[in-house]
This record gives C-alpha cells, structure tokens and sequence, in this order.
C-alpha cells in the first residue's frame, strides 16, 4: 500500500472490514495509525459512507482526551483515515495488567473521559461505543477517547436503518438495547459500566451470547462499588450507580452536571502518576538529549582533561595489572583445554541475568519474554504449550435476528461491525480462513449452516467460501464475520449482506429468499419470556414462540403481548422494507 507524505512501517491488526498500520508521517516525521478499508470492500457505497462520517466526526472533535484525526482520503479506491498514534496502552489492556488499579487514578482516568465525552456531547456527538477498549491511556498519562466508527451526529443523516442495534452487549445501554432513541445519556451509562471495570469488576452485563448480555442488561442492578472494594468512597459508588440507571431519565443529565462534583473540581492531577504507571509496560523509550535555543540554563561545564588524565591514568595501570594477576590464576586452576576454558568464562544464562538486563536497559521486555521461554524448556523434559484464547461475547453488532428456535441466535445487521484495532500492539494478527482444520492451539470454531432460495455464492468477510444448497454446515472461527449471498443471475439490489456474531461450538442456520430482497415487505422477530398471544393493530395473529418471523408490511404498527398471569405488553414499533426487526421482551408479574 502506498500513501503519498506516508511510511508503512508494519501491519498492527486486520478485521473483516478494516486493517490498521503503523505509520509515519514524513514531514512531521511522527508516528501514526492508518486505518484503511479493506480492498473488497470499496465497491460497497455503505461502508464508504461509514468511513466518511467518521472522518467528517472525528475531523471537528479537537480535545485533549479525544484521538485526533489527521488525514483522510476518499477516493474510491484507496479509503483510509490517518489517525493519532498514542504510544500506550488502552484502558481494557490497564485494567488487566494493573489490577486492582488505585482509586486516585481510578478517579483521575474518570474525570478525563468525562471531559472528554462532555466536549463531544456539546458537539452533538454520542459516540455509542464506549468501553475500556475505546479509551486510549499514553505513554505520558494523557487518557483519550478513540473509535468514533459507530457515532452518531446531529448534523449528519443517518445510516443506520431503523430496528438496528447499535453497540457492544456487554457496555450499551437500556435504551440501545431496545432501538430507542439515544441521547447524550446512554453513552453515560456505558462509561458506568467502564468505570466498573476500572474499579476491578467485571462488567455486570457480559453474557455468553449477545442475547444472554441484553438479559443481564434490562434485569440486573449491579452491586454498590463501595460493597466491593473497601477504599471506594461512597461518593464514587453513588456516582456510577445513578450512571448506571435503567431509565435515563434517572441518570446525571449530562457529563458536564458529573465533572461540577466537588470532588471532581478539587481532584488532583494525577497524569504523572498514571505516566509512570503505563511506562511500566512499555520498551524504554530511547531520546536524543536537546537543548532548547530558549532555555535559561547554561550547559553544564565540559571538565578539564588535563586535570583529570593523570589520575585516570594511574587508575588504568591497576586494572591492567588485576587482570594479568586474575587471569594468570584462572590458567593456573583450569584445565589446559581451549574449549573448557572457553565454556567456563561465558556467562552463564539464569533467570536473574534476563530480569537483571530487562532492569538496565540492555533487553527488551519482550526479548526477555522469549529467554526466560528458552531457559524454561531446557529445564523442563517436556515443552509448554501455548493456548490461545479469544473473547467473543464483547464484540460490536448491529442488528439481532433469529432463524429457527431450536437453534442459537446470530446478530446480524447492516451496521459496521469491526475488530478494534489495539494501538499498542507489536505483533499483526492475521486472518483465520474459513474452514480451518480445528487443532487445540486455534481460535474455537461454529458452525453454519445456510439455505437460500435461489442458489447463491457464500461469502465470508469478502471472500467466497462455497455455493448453496450446502451439503454440510461450514466451520467458521468463532467471532463477527460479514456474510454475503449472491446469485450472479440477479440485480445487485437482491444481494444479501449481513453481520454475524457465531458462538463457539454451536450450530446455527440461516435461511434466506434472495426474491424477497427488492420487495416491499419487512419481519417482525418476536421473542418473548415465558409466552404471549401477539396482536398487531388489534388483531391477533399467533402466539409465541413464533415458527417464523411476521410479514409486514413498511410503516408504523401498535403491538399488544398478552399473557393471563403477566401484565399487558404494549409498543409502537416501525417496520421497513427488506429489514428484520427483533424485540425480545420478558413480561412482568
């Protein structure tokens, strides 16, 4: 890849969507992250709008604790944006490394995002995405927020068709959960649930499965933080419980009334605190001494050679003779064998040599990683093996979508979804291909199978995979993938694009007609604990669990769910054309 004023130094990390380098810009000579759409991608006029608005988003947000973004390029056949590199680490990566991180940085990191998202939210930018992975913490304890690709802005159309969820499971808010209307208030909530995390607690929310994540979501009230942790105050506690309210409504109303807390006005900086604490987990950074033209300190004084040569002279003479003296005895107490000699004057390899040299300077921390790995496998008769494991419940979806109820659920959407690129991260990960031979070491694996009517070309993350009618599920690593069907013989209006989230070790099926994608009818996906008769407009139409998702027609329906030992359900809700919305609903006593 080439960009004009740019270096490519390496791959940081590769989504289905999206990949991101290392950069550097030449002129400023400053590193940088590029994040570039992926070449299949760029006949897609959806995703190139995305990635256009989050130029146009992030272009007008200029605050200390938002990344910057320095340059896009829209053409058509090379998209990306240059983005700020922060050398650090992300609040996710901290957490985990430092727990349990001490509360005065603990408020000190909340007092920053909250400037933050306040700037943002005076902006009339909800960025809808926030979580420990999103908050950038620099080599300097500057704490930024990064990844607007999902925010919305009061000044831009929307994309997002209606019905789409928007978010990450485990951090959205009630209202994101249930296609409401967002304001200011549910990236509130979500930063609750970060500041949980930095309190070293796991989110309340995480599930196994998106699904299990929304039902944690509008059920659970997490525990107080000052019942957890002995040092949190209540103020604290307080705080992220009203942030954390089902109804927003209930919660601060905005960033800007959190931040006028008196104990956030007379907190005390902490970003060196918080320097040295991320320094610990960086390579030594290697700087030139500089003198500022400005500067009114005077050099120090260079000393006089020829008062300090005969001294040292003399000094040089006594080693010289010590070293004679010490290896004339070595000689004398070691056998004549050249090699044996040899052998025996190598420093001898020890776990306290790699932690004494990764202390000096003298090796990288990862350098070090792979010594002790090395001195570990000739101690041991048997080698260690390394297990690889992935997180899959956290990722970003769009829309939810089940086919078949003895079957798991897929989140599916036109919504972007994309791996985070990890800004600090020294290896690249490269893609899992499709049908992978399963082996202890690999990313867990699912299954899918589809039917489509009529036949079509699979594609997996922009590459084809197999044709239906399939005569075995396809093994696809676990995680969020774009899925396309094509048939070659039909308009492009009526190819199918879909996000999925597959959890591992299940089976799901997917069943599409490809003559219904240019049509003007929608689906209503009702899921519904424990049961209900279901009327639209007054009329009945099943009871669920439904066989199969309703036909409606584009516009606007009341829906009624009534069960005899529950309370009457009641929602307007709006269909559109080609899209499946899904509600799932729990009924109260």
């Amino acid at each position: 890849m080439d960009i004009k004023g740019y270096q490519i130094i390496k791959q940081i990390s590769q989504g289905p969507i999206s990949t991101a380098y290392l950069g550097k810009q030449i002129s400023l000579d400053r590193f940088v992250l590029i994040k570039r759409l992926n070449p299949q991608w760029l006949n897609e006029a959806d995703l190139l709008e995305r990635f256009r608005r989050e130029a146009l988003i992030c272009a007008r947000l200029k605050h200390p604790n938002i990344v910057d973004i320095i340059d896009v390029e829209t053409r058509p056949d090379n998209l990306y944006l240059v983005i700020e590199y922060i050398d650090g680490l992300n609040l996710e990566q901290l957490i985990r490394r430092h727990h349990p991180v001490p509360f005065f940085l603990i408020a000190y990191i909340t007092r920053e995002m909250l400037k933050g998202l306040s700037y943002a939210h005076t902006q009339g930018v909800i960025h809808r995405d926030i979580k420990p992975a999103n908050v950038m913490v620099g080599r300097n304890g500057r704490v930024k927020i990064a990844d607007f690709g999902l925010a919305r802005s009061d000044n831009l159309s929307k994309i997002s068709a209606h019905g789409e969820v928007v978010g990450t499971p485990a951090y959205m808010s009630p209202e994101q959960a249930r296609v409401s209307d967002l304001d200011p208030r549910s990236d509130l909530f979500s930063l609750g649930i970060t500041c949980y995390e930095l309190a070293g607690q796991p989110s309340p929310f995480r599930g196994n499965s998106i699904v299990e994540s929304i039902e944690k979501l509008l059920k659970i009230s997490p525990p107080p933080l000052c019942e957890l942790r002995d040092d949190i105050p209540d103020w604290y506690s307080e705080m992220i419980a009203q942030m954390l309210a089902k109804k927003a409504a209930d919660r601060p109303a905005s960033a800007a009334e959190i931040l006028a807390l008196t104990e956030f006005e007379n907190l005390t900086a902490r970003q060196n605190e918080l320097a040295e604490l991320i320094q610990q987990d960086l390579p030594v950074k290697k700087t030139k001494p500089t003198m500022s033209a400005s500067s009114e300190t005077p050099p120090p004084a260079k000393p006089n050679n020829a008062l300090l040569r005969a001294p040292l002279l003399g000094l040089l003479l006594l080693f010289a003779l010590i070293a004679v003296s010490l290896a004339a005895f070595l000689n004398w107490k070691k056998p004549n064998s050249t090699s044996q000699t040899t052998q025996s004057l190598q420093p001898k390899a020890s776990h306290q040599n790699v932690a004494d040299s990764v202390k000096t300077g003298i090796l990288h921390p990862d350098s070090a990683d792979r010594s002790l790995q090395t001195l570990a496998k000739k101690e041991s008769e048997q080698p260690q093996l390394a297990s690889k494991q992935i997180d899959t419940a956290t990722g970003t979806i769009s829309e939810n979508f089940q086919s078949g109820k003895e079957k798991s659920t897929l989140a599916l959407g036109k919504e972007k979804i994309d791996r985070k690129p990890d800004m600090t991260a020294n290896i690249s990960e490269q893609p899992i291909p499709v049908n992978a031979p399963a082996q202890a070491e690999t990313l867990p694996t699912a299954r899918l199978f589809v039917k489509c009517t009529p036949w079509a070309n699979i594609y997996i993350d922009g590459k084809m995979v197999d044709t239906t009618p399939l005569s075995e599920a396809l093994t696809i690593p676990a995680g969020f993938h774009t899925l396309a069907l094509k048939n070659p013989e039909m308009p492009a209006l009526q190819i199918f694009r879909r996000e999925l989230q597959l959890s591992a070790n299940t089976i799901d099926t997917l069943i599409v007609n490809l003559n219904s994608q240019n049509t003007g009818i929608g689906y209503l996906d009702l899921h519904v604990s424990p049961w209900a008769k279901v009327f639209v407009n007054g009329e009945y139409r099943e009871d669920t669990p439904l066989q199969k998702p309703l036909v409606l027609s584009p516009g606007k329906y009341e829906i009624r769910l009534e069960n005899p030992g529950y309370q009457t359900w009641r929602d307007s809700i709006k269909i559109v054309a080609r899209e499946v919305l899904t509600r799932r609903i729990a009924l109260k006593k």
